[in-house]
């Protein structure tokens, strides 16, 4: 019996050679095997008018595969109703939203966001063959349109300071820095693994912009719901496939858990604008928290245009607010963020910086 990786078991014809093969088999994979009976030139003509019969016997069983997502959907996720507490606080909370204009028809579990929140949850991960951290569970788009759960990472602490763009364009679709951390665009100066490349696709990522009225209303959910509106600035497109990304304003402001006297949901009623003046507010906020120590700066730069201009973008400022640059600003943080395909499996880890989940996929 010859199997593909060209092993070879044998046994003797007149006793009862069994050979017991296990093997696992994923989603449309295949493997073959060659068996073959013979007499040899010496066999004795004594053996003539004997039968002699070899089989190949197939005992299958199906194993559902445990992927990330529905692992952190389990054992990861706090109740509905959760407070933020030591007990809580290394689990994903649960958001509900309304539709967007870009997400039309879409049903309540496919609006509902699961998010890590705090000043330093365990969600770090080794992604790339460096530390990134996981901002939660989200429903997205695939390339073909279709809508399925991933994970969404963040390089913990950021690949450098460079500008958004260097010509000082708000259109994330022909940016620099998206050429910059995407692979393949004949421009990228970030390296990706081989392996790492297999776990990330092309995903829908939502351009929608502020304008200056953000001051005001921009809180949280309010810019969740532009970020995914179709009003964005003059030639500018509403989406973009792609790999890589940034994270948006609102992945900063639902971030939070509040502390002290400052409740999650005073922080989260609270424009991002205003937040400088709310120290608990980004304090108690992990995305801010973690890339100070290398950088210097909390400034980090995300996906968002400003509306009525081309060339204003949305950053994370390091006083704690969220508010508007030129693309050309050299000095603000780049961190790289990705949506896992939804097959990829956690394979160890608990999510602390010391043990940090390990993706395969």
């Amino acid at each position: 019996l010859k199997g593909t990786d060209g092993s070879i078991k044998e046994g003797r014809i007149g006793t009862l050679s069994r050979f017991n093969i296990n093997q696992y088999l994923d989603e449309k994979e295949s493997v073959t095997y060659e068996l073959r009976l013979w007499l040899d030139k010496d066999t004795p003509n004594s053996e003539q008018g004997n039968t002699y019969q070899s089989k190949i016997a197939l005992e299958g069983s199906q194993e559902k595969i445990i992927t990330g997502v529905e692992r952190l959907l389990k054992d990861y996720t706090n109740s509905e109703d959760a407070e933020f507490n030591e007990d809580t606080k290394n689990k994903m909370f649960i958001y509900h939203h309304e539709e967007t204009e870009q997400q039309k028809g879409w049903g309540k579990e496919e609006l509902t966001d699961y998010r890590y929140i705090g000043a330093n949850p365990n969600n770090y991960v080794t992604f790339n063959n460096e530390l990134w951290r996981i901002i939660g569970v989200f429903t997205v788009e695939n390339e073909q349109g279709q809508k399925e759960q991933r994970i969404k990472l963040i390089h913990n602490q950021g690949i450098g300071k460079k500008a958004w763009d260097i010509e000082n364009s708000n259109d994330w679709t022909n940016a620099s820095l998206m050429k910059e951390i995407n692979p393949y665009t004949g421009s990228t100066t970030y390296q990706w693994a081989a392996e790492t490349l297999k776990m990330i696709e092309n995903t829908k990522w939502y351009l929608g912009a502020l304008g200056s009225d953000y001051t005001t209303e921009g809180t949280a959910s309010y810019f969740y719901s532009n970020e995914k509106g179709k009003t964005v600035p003059s030639g500018n497109s509403i989406s973009w496939i792609g790999k890589v990304g940034l994270i948006y304003p609102s992945d900063y402001g639902y971030a939070t858990s509040g502390q002290g006297n400052v409740t999650k949901e005073k922080c989260l009623s609270t424009g991002l604008r205003s937040w400088d003046s709310a120290q608990d507010c980004y304090n108690s906020n992990w995305i801010y928290n973690s890339i100070n120590s290398i950088n210097n700066t909390y400034n980090q730069w995300t996906i968002t245009p400003r509306l009525y201009t081309t060339n204003i973008l949305f950053h994370v400022h390091g006083d704690g607010v969220v508010t508007t640059y030129n693309a050309n600003a050299s000095y603000y943080v780049v961190r790289p963020s990705v949506y896992l395909v939804s097959s990829v499996q956690i394979s160890q880890g608990q999510g602390t910086e010391k043990d940090p989940f390990v993706f395969t996929k």
